[in-house]
């Protein structure tokens, strides 16, 4: 009897050993992402956001340059996008907080939209300062953003 436990579904680095239960909690997160995209192609965002409610990044942090998906960036942007859009600004900042975390790297891609995303919260909160911190961290980061007067 052949041992499967141990044999990767999806494939990977050569010699980089996985379990067939993390591939399967890789497909149910891309499944999960894709439910969420079809919904925002079809006008739902509630589903949208009912799905991307869903998503837990489970992959261990050794893995994450082999599978930077993971991460789940683009879902916690467009999560923390469509809580913004719904008026629910104090769960928007929170979500959007998620792509400073130190963990996973694949992240930093997403750090220049979830400040947009933090700073628009903030002023609807009329938390000026804390707006005013996010604007110059993004200014930072990506001047081409910011909108001159």
């Amino acid at each position: 009897a052949q041992d499967c436990s141990r044999r990767t579904v999806l494939g990977g680095p050569a010699g980089h050993s996985d379990t067939v239960e993390a591939d399967i909690r890789r497909v149910g997160m891309f499944a999960g992402s894709l439910v969420a995209r079809a919904a925002l192609a079809a006008g739902d965002p509630a589903q949208a956001l009912a799905a991307l409610a869903t998503l837990t990044p489970t992959e261990r942090r050794s893995n994450l340059e082999w599978y930077p998906w993971s991460s789940l960036g683009w879902e916690t942007v467009a999560r923390a996008q469509l809580l913004l859009r719904a008026g629910r600004y104090d769960e928007a900042l929170r979500v959007a907080s998620i792509t400073d975390s130190p963990a996973a790297v694949p992240l930093v891609m997403y750090v220049p939209a979830s400040l947009a995303v933090r700073e628009a919260a903030a002023r609807a909160l009329g938390r000026r300062d804390q707006a005013e911190g996010f604007a110059r961290r993004l200014a930072a980061l990506r001047p081409d953003l910011v909108s001159t007067p």
